[in-house]
């Protein structure tokens, strides 16, 4: 239990250092089995693809297609900041299909 603890302190740090950003995920009235933790994303994509450990098996295509995921994900949250939309980004996974969507919902204050 403790090193879930030690590693959710981590990303904390990370994401107060803005080096990295949670995206949770959306949990409102799903009816379909959805994964329930939080993603992770650091502010450069080439940040990401530098980090990321390569290993005989993977193929380009998966590394590209995670580092494409971190950049879009990276233009919708500056895209958001700069035009002060004040929408709240979220992820939606279907855990048999495996296919993250990003939703964005608007903050009514």
């Amino acid at each position: 239990m403790a090193g879930i603890i030690s590693v959710e302190s981590y990303f904390g740090i990370l994401e107060d250092l803005r080096i990295g950003f949670r995206l949770y995920v959306f949990s409102k009235r799903a009816k379909r089995r959805l994964v329930a933790h939080p993603k992770f994303y650091f502010f450069d994509a080439g940040v990401f693809r530098a980090l990321r450990p390569k290993g005989p098996l993977d193929k380009p295509e998966e590394i590209d297609g995670s580092a494409c995921e971190t950049l879009l994900f990276q233009e919708l949250l500056a895209t958001n900041d700069a035009l002060d939309l004040g929408y709240k980004l979220f992820y939606l996974n279907e855990a048999l299909r495996g296919l993250p969507e990003i939703l964005s919902g608007h903050i009514i204050s």
